[in-house]
């Protein structure tokens, strides 16, 4: 996909009715009726089960009759991490419950935990989890996630952004207690949540949800259902190869306008009668052209305004690093042409493009087609007539348009 302006986010993305995929349980968060069709909601995703092995010292932790509360606030930055820690040791306490909690590097400076408290910096929630009777977080997604997975009771305690969103879903769907607010946060408040969290009054609801997201499909495979589907059918739709009409066009000559395939392009390079770098990448889908078709005029003329800034500032700073700093690093020479990064799509596209001349020539061989050799004469010969009629087209046009 080409590079986009910031215009395109603010104003054009939910115009051009661009598919994407959202990985959350239909079953906790249902599609809206009012989204369009090209937004799905998939399903969680998951990755691999956890080996996490613990230590003896937390495996006898683990055994015990009192309640245990899982406690993670993940990446949020809690303003006082101290304060808040405290307010949750003194709460267990008060509720007679063992906690393990994750710091995910927070600093709690001389605070000290107390015996019914488990410390550690990183654990893996898919593994603890499923260890606890409770789960106390700051209402990610991805923590959200597990704990519905694995029907534990949540409380949240959320700090900015979705943390909110989230926490309100869980107390809809019954699956754990109203939010906590970090900011006027008491031992006492939290005391009596947790005794909430732990009774049986959500045991039900999670334990109903949990089977409902086990038995959805991993939302991964129904993502890449999605994006196969949707590159299929921009395949379908995209030209036919000048050169080999069988094949479908992935790159286009820039002089000639010539489209080609994967394995004409491959072809014509072998052969030194074009470079890479005079082929440009065909589009799967044309957003361009979407978007001109979208955008009202000013966001239009917005960004043109937008870029022609961008482009006088870059080039300002091109000047005054080449004549300010002539020692800064240049681009890395190679005898004597310039070396660029290449981009990521392009290798790949590039590396494909030979994988499928190869497997003609594999063919070839096996009596399939022609042989290999014919065969590569045939593009480059269809090649020079076909660039030859482009030319002399273009020529007789540029006279046409000189005589008018």
């Amino acid at each position: 996909m080409q590079p986009v302006s910031w215009t395109w986010a603010v104003f054009d993305f939910y115009r051009m009715n661009i598919p994407h995929v959202c990985l959350w349980s239909p079953s906790f968060l249902p599609r809206p009726r009012q989204w369009d069709a090209q937004i799905d909601v998939a399903g969680y995703t998951w990755g691999h089960e956890s080996t996490f092995e613990p230590s003896t010292r937390l495996s006898c932790f683990l055994q015990t009759s009192r309640p245990i509360i899982a406690v993670s606030f993940g990446s949020a930055s809690a303003p006082d991490a101290a304060k808040l820690m405290a307010t949750v040791f003194e709460a267990t306490i008060l509720v007679g419950a063992r906690a393990v909690v994750c710091l995910n590097g927070s600093n709690l400076g001389a605070l000290k935990a107390p015996d019914n408290i488990y410390i550690t910096d990183q654990i893996p929630h898919e593994w603890l989890v499923p260890q606890v009777q409770a789960f106390m977080h700051h209402g990610g997604a991805g923590h959200t996630a597990v704990g519905l997975r694995h029907g534990v009771p949540m409380l949240v305690i959320p700090f900015f952004l979705d943390q909110y969103f989230w926490a309100a879903k869980i107390h809809e769907q019954h699956t754990g207690p109203a939010a906590l607010d970090h900011r006027t946060l008491t031992s006492q408040q939290l005391a009596s949540r947790l005794s909430d969290l732990l009774s049986n009054r959500y045991r039900h609801w999670c334990s109903r949800m949990a089977n409902h997201i086990q038995s959805e499909p991993d939302g991964a495979e129904v993502a890449a259902a999605t994006v196969t589907r949707l590159q299929v059918a921009a395949a379908e739709a995209k030209p036919s190869c000048d050169i080999l009409r069988d094949l479908k066009a992935i790159w286009n000559d820039a002089d000639t306008g010539l489209r080609l395939s994967g394995a004409a392009a491959a072809c014509l390079v072998s052969q030194n009668v074009l470079k890479w770098s005079d082929l440009e990448l065909v589009p799967g889908i044309d957003w361009t052209e979407r978007r001109s078709q979208a955008s009202p005029k000013f966001v239009l003329l917005l960004d043109q305004i937008t870029y022609a800034i961008y482009s006088v500032l870059s080039m300002i700073t091109l000047i005054l690093r080449t004549f300010v700093d002539p020692w800064a690093k240049r681009t890395t020479v190679e005898g004597d042409k310039s070396v660029e990064k290449e981009d990521p799509v392009r290798q790949v596209r590039g590396q494909q493009a030979e994988y499928d001349l190869q497997m003609i020539k594999e063919h070839a061989r096996e009596g399939e087609l022609p042989c290999a050799a014919s065969i590569e004469k045939q593009i480059v010969t269809n090649w020079r007539v076909l660039s030859k009629q482009r030319f002399l087209a273009k020529l007789a046009h540029t006279k046409k348009d000189g005589k008018v």
